[in-house]
């Protein structure tokens, strides 16, 4: 990776995904706490103004959101070759949808729903109360433990501070399995 196994500060571990952009690792912070760093090679952002837009102001917008439902974002900075963002990192975490298809022959029970959906609220109240609409929610982007004990928000790349003048409510945007149907042949 970088100078002699870091990035930054940081001391990768292992990588615990890929994205189209973006690789995520396990990491060590300097005073030894556990992070996750989300990297994206320069080179994927180089013809891209946009996409490098998108990752400052999903950082940006992630650190101000200070809540327990909204995973947490502590820095990011540039190497040579990446864009790197510090994330919170969340035990034994699992997405939502690889939660409900871990194991087939487990059923969530209306406590767990209740759990889920009372995080997932609560993190939207507060985006909301701050303007800030994530135009991207899904299973994929709500990481929870195994236990339920956490449950967080992620994934900001598309979310947008209303009255921003971006954020018209006749843009298209999202994952397509999962958008409103009104929205379809935007």
């Amino acid at each position: 990776l970088q100078n002699a196994g870091r990035i930054g500060r940081y001391v990768p571990g292992a990588q615990l995904g890929a994205g189209s952009t973006a690789k995520v690792f396990a990491a060590k912070g300097p005073g030894g706490d556990d992070v996750v760093l989300k990297v994206v090679a320069l080179s994927k952002l180089a013809f891209s103004p946009a996409a490098r837009e998108g990752c400052l102001r999903e950082a940006t917008l992630m650190r101000g959101l200070k809540h327990p439902n909204i995973l947490g974002c502590f820095d990011q900075f540039e190497t040579v070759s990446s864009l790197v963002t510090v994330l919170e990192h969340v035990p034994d975490a699992l997405d939502l949808l690889e939660y409900l298809t871990f194991d087939p022959t487990r059923r969530p029970s209306g406590d767990d729903i209740r759990k889920v959906a009372g995080g997932l609220l609560a993190a939207l109240k507060t985006m909301h109360a701050a303007n800030i609409v994530h135009r991207d929610v899904k299973p994929e982007n709500i990481l929870v433990s195994r236990d339920l004990s956490s449950v967080k928000l992620f994934d900001f790349n598309l979310a947008r501070i209303m009255g921003g003048g971006d954020c018209e409510s006749s843009t298209f945007c999202g994952t397509p399995q999962y958008v409103a149907p009104e929205m379809e042949g935007r």
